[in-house]
């Protein structure tokens, strides 16, 4: 029982970051940028590699997840860094006190739901991205 309720408060930290995330448009617009750039990033690897056999394009998708990769590491903690403060500018984390929630479940639901976000924006961008280079070395 203890244990659904705490995935029970968890889930809903985690809708509340995801909805706040959407809302201020970091997540759509940092999807954007890197759909983007992977798009150029295809655009300058075709220039090198003119055929489209199995070896090239599994290099292109190697070279893309470890650029995805990268971008996780850099954007994941700045966006985490961002989501306490934001709740204290609100004044929603002295809603969250009232509740009976502790702050490990309240750091890990902010935790998660950037992560979520973050994974679901970098698989829309890898599938375009992919799609992008199919169509651009063709």
């Amino acid at each position: 029982m203890t244990a659904n309720l705490t995935f029970s408060k968890l889930s809903a930290v985690i809708y509340y970051e995801l909805l706040i995330l959407w809302r201020q448009r970091v997540i759509p617009v940092a999807m954007i940028a890197l759909t983007l750039s992977l798009l150029l990033l295809d655009w300058v690897a075709k220039q090198p590699i003119p055929d489209t056999s199995a070896g090239s394009i599994s290099v292109m998708l190697q070279a893309s997840l470890v650029y995805l990769y990268i971008v996780a590491l850099v954007l994941l903690p700045i966006l985490i860094a961002d989501s306490v403060p934001r709740d204290r500018q609100y004044r929603v984390r002295e809603l969250w006190r009232t509740l009976p929630l502790t702050d490990g479940v309240y750091l890990s639901g902010k935790v998660l739901a950037t992560s979520i976000a973050m994974g679901v924006g970098m698989l829309i961008a890898a599938l375009v991205g992919g799609s992008g280079y199919y169509i651009i070395a063709k």
